[in-house]
């Protein structure tokens, strides 16, 4: 028996987070329909970006200093400060537009576009890291 899932949720799914893409994207066919789905999308690329430096400090692939300075000025130098800046500032600038769809300002999605493609440079396309996921598979 397969699974009977509405419109809404099939739509949040499909238009989810994907690796590097936009993180607004700004054609509207391409952002969730339902804000719920919005709020999903946005809540994942908050959580993976900053969960994601945490793992990547303790797994010596990189250093707190590593992080692009001008990020961590923006958002804040810890994992519950980026965290904070990024919800605050997605909820201001949501009720201050008032469009019906979820805002960010642009000095903070730069920030968060900046902290992912230095993610993507430094971890998520780093060898020794997928060294580690080769290890992984042969085990």
């Amino acid at each position: 028996m397969g699974l009977n899932l509405t419109l809404e949720v099939r739509d949040g799914i499909s238009k989810h987070s994907k690796g590097r893409g936009e993180i607004f994207p700004q054609e509207k066919e391409e952002r969730p329909s339902t804000l719920e789905g919005q709020v999903v999308r946005i809540a994942d690329i908050i959580a993976y970006i900053n969960h994601d430096i945490d793992d990547a400090i303790r797994g010596g692939v990189i250093s707190p200093k590593d992080i692009p300075l001008d990020c961590l000025s923006r958002l804040g130098e810890t994992h519950s400060k980026r965290i904070n800046t990024m919800v605050n500032d997605l909820v201001s600038e949501t009720r201050r537009r008032n469009q019906g769809e979820l805002s960010i300002s642009e000095e903070v999605l730069l920030a968060i576009i900046r902290l992912r493609d230095f993610l993507w440079d430094r971890v998520y396309e780093n060898e020794k890291v997928h060294e580690d996921f080769t290890k992984l598979v042969r085990s």
